[in-house]
């Protein structure tokens, strides 16, 4: 993980996102495997009927430090469950560019307008279902978006809703291709460049419950689905 004094030291102490400092973080350790697993590292989990969950506050940050499988025109697809009464237009899955916001390579921000799931690859070109959601009515959804070739256009990516195929149409219709220097981030924009906001000024960070984050460098099938669905 990119942590605060990473130029000096392995370990960090505090990692920095978003200008939120967090002190309570899992840094590179020399290893990979189950130290790196939240609940074995006892990293606290809101539990509740004994399932797990992530609370999105408005101070929470999530960024992923490390490059891909974005790139180019390959295939990507996310899935998640999401829980939330929140109205604003809220960021629940973004892949942004960290050396300037502005450029002619796509973006891949899944947003939640309002109720309604919103899959970004520019500030102008939308992937919008034809009817209005309310997933914003406080109880558990699952959301899912996937290309189903490479470099696909716009109007080519699958949406689901609850485990269902619904109809979308583009804002502005063109072909996919990621720029591979950009960066993942849950329920905000993470470790994507600082202008960011300027560029996406509209779109806020997740305020309630995501679990279950699923994200493929291909297309998502049948099975796919049903294991992102699990509870």
């Amino acid at each position: 993980m990119h942590h605060d004094d990473s130029k000096k030291f392995l370990v960090g102490k505090q990692i920095t996102i978003r200008g939120e400092i967090s002190k309570f973080s899992l840094p590179n350790q020399g290893s990979f495997g189950q130290p790196y697993d939240a609940q074995v590292a006892k990293v606290k989990t809101k539990r509740k009927k004994n399932v797990s969950f992530g609370v999105f506050k408005k101070r929470s940050r999530l960024g992923i430090y490390g490059i891909g499988p974005h790139s180019g025109g390959s295939m990507i697809a996310y899935a998640l469950w999401i829980r939330t009464n929140g109205t604003s237009d809220m960021i629940l899955v973004h892949y942004g560019h960290t050396f300037t916001a502005r450029s002619n390579k796509n973006i891949y921000t899944l947003a939640l307008q309002n109720g309604t799931p919103m899959l970004y690859i520019s500030p102008t070109a939308i992937l919008k279902p034809e009817n209005n959601y309310n997933l914003n009515d406080g109880k558990w959804h699952h959301i899912a978006v996937s290309m189903p070739r490479q470099s696909c256009a716009l109007s080519e990516v699958i949406m689901y809703v609850d485990g269902k195929v619904i109809k979308t149409h583009a804002t502005i219709d063109m072909n996919i291709f990621f720029t591979t220097s950009g960066r993942v981030s849950i329920a905000g924009f993470g470790y994507s460049h600082e202008s960011t906001e300027e560029t996406l000024p509209h779109l806020s960070p997740f305020l309630g419950k995501i679990d279950e984050f699923y994200m493929w460098g291909r297309a998502l099938n049948s099975d796919d689905l049903k294991l992102a669905m699990e509870t």
